[in-house]
């Protein structure tokens, strides 16, 4: 039972003892000896006769009391202090009660859709709970499903349209919806982007970062996988390379992001739930073949998702495809032109940099194999990078341990953002002993050409010595 209950509870209870010495400090006690009227108090001190001469009540000995009543003023003071603290503890439990009453219950239809339009949770799931069972007439679930839609194309992201959305994926589970309803309940259940660097320099990677904003429900991930992908250049198709994929959370990146996807793009992702994360993938394209000016980048792909797990039975009729392609404009320097990254030499930010970049996991994993074949070590390293980092970041990850050096792979930040990184070697590396290992990071402006968004990078580097090793 928490404090805070059982506060409530004596509270309320403390509610007949307030009434209690509320009446003891209104009624009081008599103070004196003298005899009065018992009618209307008056002094009958020195009376001859038994007529009271204030209210004329004959006063016989049993009418008799003696002394004048007083309040008990300190009787009374508590009486109200608890009367008062009880009444609005059990005010508070009350309207607790009430708010968990759904009135809309009672509501027409009219009231319950104007207010969840203006954004009210128990009318919406009011809306819901008539869809259910069916007291919704066709007529009125088709102006809320097309309403429900409006909202999970248009809304910002709230909770209100997370309520919106699950109103959706509930009328889909039951079969409510049109195949023209289904059609852009699905297709509005991710919003993709293509973004690119405004300027790359001739025998530069040119980078891209497709995110997918998720609007999906909140009780089950849906299922994607883009198949075919296709990266082309003013319609001339080009090798895609260096693939990353992840996810984030409010620009918080906490999932595979900078680890090397070996069989991506090309294998069912889980999409997170709800409508507050975004699926981002990084890729790179190569310049060589192009002549400077404008161009046109497009990204092609046959998107195809799923309700439930693949890894699970297939069920016939939870597929959904369409194609998917998106173009963005950029502008291809010659390869003399002046370097649109600008390096920033300065060692007194080395330790503010190095305090902003934590190691949140690092361990080696073990693979036994049959002999004669020898075992199978890979190592696995997660990074956090702070909000703090004072300029963009972009490192080569290199483990050295003794006078070993092994490459892991590498991870950049934008300035002033977070970031979540898991990486891999990407293949097997020789036995490791010991607890702990060094880390290298190695400032790449290579890896910096990769990336989107980084214009201002410090150039050094970084040791992180004595790292704990998990196994």
């Amino acid at each position: 039972m928490s404090v805070g209950l059982l506060v409530r509870i004596l509270l309320v209870l403390a509610f007949p003892f307030g009434i209690l010495f509320l009446i003891r400090g209104l009624v009081g006690k008599r103070v004196g000896t003298e005899p009065r009227c018992g009618k209307c108090g008056y002094n009958l001190t020195g009376l001859p006769s038994e007529i009271c001469p204030e209210c004329g009540f004959h006063v016989q000995h049993e009418d008799i009391v003696h002394g004048v009543r007083q309040r008990h003023r300190y009787s009374l003071v508590l009486g109200l202090v608890l009367l008062t603290a009880s009444t609005a503890a059990l005010a508070g439990a009350l309207c607790a009660k009430a708010r968990q009453i759904s009135y809309y219950h009672y509501f027409p239809f009219s009231v319950v859709l104007s207010d969840a339009l203006r954004g009210d949770h128990h009318a919406i799931w009011e809306l819901q709970r008539r869809s259910q069972d069916g007291s919704l007439k066709g007529p009125q679930c088709n102006r809320v499903v097309d309403t429900a839609l409006d909202r999970q194309a248009n809304a910002p992201v709230s909770d209100t349209l997370q309520a919106w959305i699950d109103f959706l994926h509930k009328r889909d589970v039951v079969g409510g919806l049109s195949p023209e309803q289904q059609n852009r309940y699905y297709e509005q259940s991710v919003q993709w982007s293509l973004e690119l660097r405004s300027q790359v320099r001739c025998g530069d990677p040119i980078p891209a970062r497709l995110t997918g904003k998720m609007r999906c429900p909140a009780e089950i991930p849906l299922y994607h996988y883009q198949f075919q992908p296709v990266a082309a250049v003013d319609g001339r198709r080009l090798q895609l390379e260096g693939v990353h994929a992840g996810f984030s959370e409010d620009y918080f990146t906490y999932r595979m992001s900078g680890e090397r996807v070996k069989d991506a793009p090309g294998a069912w992702v889980p999409l997170l739930k709800g409508c507050r994360t975004s699926y981002v993938a990084t890729m790179a394209v190569p310049s060589d073949a192009l002549n400077p000016g404008p161009h046109t980048f497009e990204y092609r792909a046959r998107w195809v998702q799923r309700r439930d797990n693949p890894a699970g039975p297939r069920a016939p009729g939870r597929y959904w495809s369409r194609p998917l392609a998106l173009s963005a404009e950029f502008e291809l320097l010659p390869a003399d032109a002046p370097d649109y990254l600008e390096l920033i030499d300065e060692p007194l930010q080395r330790a503010l940099i190095r305090g902003g970049i934590k190691v949140k996991e690092a361990e080696v994993r073990f693979r036994p194999r049959l002999w004669p074949t020898p075992a199978l070590y890979y190592l696995r390293l997660a990074f956090e990078q702070n909000r703090d980092l004072p300029f963009d970041v972009a490192f080569d990850v290199v483990v050295r341990h003794g006078v070993r050096e092994i490459t892991c792979g590498s991870i950049w930040c934008p300035e002033g953002r977070q970031r979540y990184h898991r990486l891999e070697t990407g293949g097997y590396v020789p036995r490791i002993d010991g607890e702990s290992i060094d880390i290298v990071l190695r400032s790449s402006a290579d890896v910096a050409r990769r990336t989107v968004d980084l214009r201002r990078l410090w150039d050094g580097q970084i040791e992180l010595s004595g790292i704990p090793l998990g196994r």
